[in-house]
């Protein structure tokens, strides 16, 4: 997992437009699939002047970005279980110091 990617991803929502952001249909409607959704900025009505290159930028990288922090989120936490896990072995035959401070913070981090 790279540190350069989470970069590039926060450098992308901090770019894009503060929301909160919705979706609005023409008719009513929404046709297709999330697939075949595209984003279209008018520049004939809007008036604000914004750039809107980094919300696309956003946008088309959201589907990838997600999928590659939810695969960094799994990994983290098996990570923390396995911490966990290790920490409670260690330390439970009575030998070392007292720790449960820390491990109740540790399983309750990973359980939430």
């Amino acid at each position: 997992m790279s540190d350069e990617r989470i970069k590039q991803i926060r450098e992308r929502l901090e770019a894009a437009t503060p929301g909160p952001w919705t979706v609005l249909y023409d008719d009513g409607s929404l046709h297709g699939t999330p697939e075949e959704w595209f984003v279209n900025f008018d520049a004939h009505h809007d008036t604000t002047n914004i750039d809107r290159e980094p919300d696309a930028a956003f946008i088309a990288n959201a589907p990838a970005d997600i999928a590659y922090l939810l695969e960094r989120v799994k990994t983290l936490e098996s990570s923390a279980r396995l911490t966990v896990t290790e920490l409670e072995r260690y330390y439970r035959d009575g030998s070392h110091p007292d720790i449960s401070p820390v491990l109740r913070a540790a399983k309750k981090a990973v359980e939430s």
